[in-house]
């Protein structure tokens, strides 16, 4: 069997996760093992640049990408509730992740400085409490999707997102080669 290739840091995480399973196999299942052969593999892969750190992302979409994807779901919205088209410019202007933009609560906007509170914020080594407040600047405050605009008595975005955030991932696979690719830098 052949595995296929996978950029370094998928194979950290893929040894991360055959680590605790290995873990849990001597009290659950009673394997025995001498010692951890996921320990003793990582100095013998990381010079090979089998495992490693992952590298930091530095394209952005293209504006004809954009477009592509806009178009994309203006002529899909008849069949969908979700403002796909909204959710992509929202979170292009906020350059907020996708969990991010769909679980912002008008609730956590403030209208005096024109910020929102993002809670939970992912962070490598902690998300729960991790709490961050960002600026909505420029369009991102007058976005008609905004959560400002819900807190000026405008129907609430989050609210109808909240019990859909899952839905809206699916809807991008669907857009096909419109899809940006984000390709990793040269090493």
């Amino acid at each position: 069997m052949i595995i296929p290739a996978s950029a370094p840091a998928t194979m950290n995480v893929e040894l991360g996760i055959l680590s605790e399973l290995l873990k849990l196999a001597g009290p659950m299942k009673g394997v025995k093992l001498a010692g951890d052969p996921v320990a003793e593999a990582r100095p013998v892969l990381r010079p090979l640049q089998q495992v490693g750190k992952s590298q930091r992302r530095d394209r952005r979409p293209t504006a004809d990408e954009l477009h592509c994807l806009r178009e994309h779901f203006r002529r899909a919205a008849w069949r969908s509730t979700i403002p796909m088209v909204d959710i992509i410019d929202f979170a292009v202007l906020t350059a907020k992740r996708e969990s991010e933009t769909t679980r912002l609560p008008s609730s956590d906007v403030r209208q005096t400085n024109r910020t929102a509170l993002l809670r939970d914020a992912k962070a490598p080594r902690k998300k729960l409490g991790n709490h961050k407040r960002f600026p909505l600047l420029g369009q991102a405050w007058g976005h008609p999707k905004a959560p400002a605009q819900a807190a000026c008595g405008q129907p609430d975005l989050s609210l109808q997102l909240q019990s859909r955030g899952n839905s809206v991932h699916p809807r991008l696979p669907e857009a096909g080669d419109r899809r940006p690719v984000f390709s990793r830098p040269a090493a």
